[in-house]
């Protein structure tokens, strides 16, 4: 089975980094030689991406408003085009979704809509990942590996992104 690529890469624009282009499956890989890193660098993984996925969520729920209010003007500009004349519903319906900025919107509602559902599941996914190295430890101490294990392995906060 072929894997869309697609599917886990988001392109985002955030306020602090400008245009950021992520890849989830780098974040979400393990380095099993490598376990005490991971595991530290864990919290600041989740962290990272859930914070994406409320950026996300709030560019999506402004844009859904941006075309709401969009409707609205659509609304009254075709009403106002017929001199007091009655326009159904149907018809509203129609001349609203010919208009080429409302298609536009529209689009970029669906795209939002999308990422933050990919966010979403990322987000899950780290938290599976988070399991997966708790459950790695264990062994990969009993076939003799060396692990460097802190205490607080899982409450180090240690920035690991950096902006595209």
């Amino acid at each position: 089975m072929e894997r869309n690529v697609r599917l886990l890469k988001v392109t985002i624009e955030h306020p602090n980094y400008g245009l950021y282009e992520g890849d989830i499956t780098v974040d979400l890989k393990v380095d099993k030689s490598n376990l005490s890193d991971e595991m530290e660098e864990q919290p600041s993984k989740y962290a990272w991406w859930a914070s994406l996925t409320e950026l996300v969520r709030l560019q999506y729920n402004q844009k859904k408003l941006d075309l709401s209010i969009y409707e609205a003007e659509l609304d009254k500009k075709f009403r106002e085009a017929t001199d007091g004349g009655k326009i159904t519903e149907a018809i509203m319906k129609g001349l609203v979704q010919r208009d080429e900025r409302w298609q536009s919107l529209n689009r970029e509602v669906f795209e939002l809509k999308y990422q933050v559902g990919v966010l979403e599941a990322a987000s899950w996914a780290f938290s599976q990942r988070a399991d997966m190295i708790k459950a790695l430890a264990p062994s990969l101490a009993y076939e003799g590996r060396r692990l460097d294990v802190k205490e607080d392995a899982f409450t180090t906060h240690k920035p690991v992104r950096t902006p595209v």
